[in-house]
């Protein structure tokens, strides 16, 4: 057995300037160790391991721990040493678990950071520099608007890993009667969050905005009180011509894109992006872009362009091969959803001052008992419908070819997937027909 070394005071120790190992005795195989080169001072403890190798680990630099301090870490270890614990091994495990601690720690903070506010900043910034919205001027600021105005200053503070359905549905619950669209759209650009983040690994788990999930059992007992969609106010058919006239006596870019919707039978949005690019005048057709459509997944659609068509689009000045064909007269950009309905509301209002009624939709205002202002979009639309399928127009017109027109799928058992027809001659027939009709009153305006 090992002589015991004597046990040195604080002064003797102090005045040690010897390099290499000294005992300071206390403890077996408590040193000081001073390096040759650097001349630092430090306390190790020399023993020998399970394996018989002779082992020595650092208990402290001198300068930062006293001798009295040293004597009982090294004590602790030959205590731990006793009892089958190595020291190196021990402070080797002790500095993983730190480490691991620290990267959970760290994990758990940037799980807290990823909140719903900030996850839709850095999804919505990524669909837009991807060029997401390049054919929807207004795609981003719509979507930072739900966000904004009403998801965040609900859940946004909520981390995405966290969110759940119950969160989504308190949300939606003041919105989701009284503003069914809004409601809808919000719903889907959690959804589409979600999936977002859960790409990156941030979530887990289903998605707590999924129609068909969690949340719809939340949204079930809304259904009964929910506030019906109600139609958009049509034009009277018999009233088509007097408003094609009035729209044409403006010759502005606005005036004429809603005429030229009407005359095509196009919802807004496929109306307001067409692009030069997308007219073959030698075919007379239309090629509207799948992006452009409200609903995805149809590929694009082709618009048979009838004489009526053609003549206001010989109206427009073409300022490049690739531009829009109505833009902004100051941007040179596509004209925003609302121009459409300023145009609408103007016509109605010049005309409610001369007949005290204007441009309404006589059926749905005698329904709803007010006067119902008549949109874009039923009249290009359901006008449209209800003049193909009224009177000897029934008899004249392939009821596909009407449905094609409108970009409808044609419906049957099996989703129209066997009729690959797609009947042109017929479809030509009717929007030329719907163009001669449309310009009945309206010819010397295009001359």
């Amino acid at each position: 057995m090992p002589r015991a070394a004597r046990l040195l005071t604080a002064k003797e120790v102090k005045a040690i300037s010897k390099p290499g190992l000294t005992a300071v005795g206390g403890v077996t195989g408590l040193y000081l160790y001073i390096d040759p080169k650097s001349k630092g001072r430090s306390y190790v403890l020399r023993y020998t391991n399970a394996s018989g190798k002779r082992c020595h680990i650092s208990v402290g630099p001198a300068s930062t721990i006293t001798l009295k301090d040293a004597r009982n870490s090294a004590d602790e270890m030959r205590r731990r040493l006793l009892q089958g614990v190595d020291p190196i091994e021990d402070r080797r495990n002790r500095a993983i678990e730190a480490e691991r601690a620290q990267q959970v720690e760290a994990a758990a903070q940037e799980e807290e950071q990823r909140t719903v506010a900030y996850c839709s900043e850095l999804f919505i910034s990524e669909r837009a520099q991807s060029g997401f919205w390049n054919n929807n001027q207004r795609g981003e600021s719509v979507a930072r608007a739900y966000f904004k105005n009403h998801i965040n200053p609900v859940i946004g503070h909520i981390p995405i890993s966290k969110l759940t359905a119950k969160d989504v549905y308190q949300m939606l619950l003041p919105i989701w009667q009284s503003t069914t669209d809004t409601g809808k759209n919000c719903r889907s650009s959690i959804f589409q969050l979600y999936r977002w983040a859960l790409a990156r690994g941030w979530c887990s788990g289903d998605n707590p905005a999924d129609s068909k999930g969690v949340l719809a059992v939340y949204l079930e007992p809304l259904k009964t009180a929910r506030k019906k969609p109600q139609n958009y106010a049509a034009a009277d058919v018999k009233e088509i011509p007097l408003l094609i006239k009035a729209l044409l006596s403006k010759k502005t870019s606005s005036y004429l894109l809603t005429a030229f919707s009407i005359v095509t039978v196009l919802r807004a949005k496929m109306a307001r992006l067409a692009r030069w690019s997308d007219v073959d005048l030698s075919k007379r057709i239309l090629r509207i872009p799948e992006a452009n459509f409200k609903t995805k997944g149809r590929g694009d659609h082709i618009v048979y362009l009838s004489s009526a068509a053609i003549k206001i689009l010989n109206l427009l000045p073409r300022y490049s091969n690739d531009g829009y064909l109505f833009p902004s007269p100051r941007t040179m950009l596509a004209l925003s959803d609302n121009a459409m309905r300023a145009v609408i509301q103007q016509l109605h209002e010049e005309r409610l001052a001369e007949d005290g009624i204007g441009w309404i939709d006589p059926i749905l205002s005698q329904k709803t008992g007010k006067l119902c202002m008549i949109t874009q979009h039923a009249t290009a639309r359901a006008s449209f419908k209800t003049w193909a399928s009224s009177g000897e127009n029934r008899k004249r017109f392939d009821v596909d070819a009407v449905e094609l027109c409108l970009a409808h799928h044609l419906k049957d058992d099996y989703n129209g997937a066997y009729n690959r027809s797609t009947l042109e001659e017929e479809r030509r027939a009717v929007m030329e027909a719907w163009g001669v009709y449309c310009l009945s009153q309206a010819s010397d305006l295009l001359t």
